[in-house]
């Protein structure tokens, strides 16, 4: 059968081999006409310290996970922002996430949806360990966090 149309002009998304070409071939018009727009959003660095050595640093535009390196550990973490501490808390992990990211393990795991635009994270807990009620930080996107 032959190959189903191409996706929407503004609207990329492959799932075949094929369709790519075609994405591809719409985005450098898109491009070379300059009929785009830019759609500016907040990202995350992540880095990891281990023995006071860098060994690994990354960007995400969605979220950063700290948890155990075994996957169903619980760890005790202390929380601070900006150098003041938030809360100590024992669970299985923590998701800062960028208003992009809200959608996805955020929100699986609790957390609100924020506007796309919004200059925001939010802090979320994974499987908190605790008795009451927790409820998801949101911050300023010029924040720090440490764990």
């Amino acid at each position: 059968p032959p190959p189903p149309p191409p996706p929407p002009r503004f609207f990329c998304q492959p799932t075949r081999a094929y369709e790519i070409a075609s994405c591809l071939v719409g985005s450098e018009m898109c491009i070379r006409d300059s009929n785009y727009t830019v759609d500016e959003r907040i990202s995350l660095t992540g880095t990891v310290i281990r023995n006071g050595k860098e060994i690994s640093n990354n960007i995400s535009f969605n979220d950063v996970v700290i948890h155990s390196k075994d996957a169903v550990r619980m760890i005790e973490m202390d929380t601070t922002l900006n150098g003041k501490n938030l809360y100590t808390v024992n669970a299985d992990g923590l998701v800062v996430s960028t208003p992009t990211g809200s959608t996805a393990y955020s929100l699986s795991s609790g957390g609100p949806i924020l506007e796309p635009t919004m200059e925001a994270l939010a802090l979320i807990i994974i499987n908190l360990l605790a008795m009451g009620i927790y409820i998801p930080r949101l911050l300023k996107a010029e924040a720090s966090t440490q764990q």
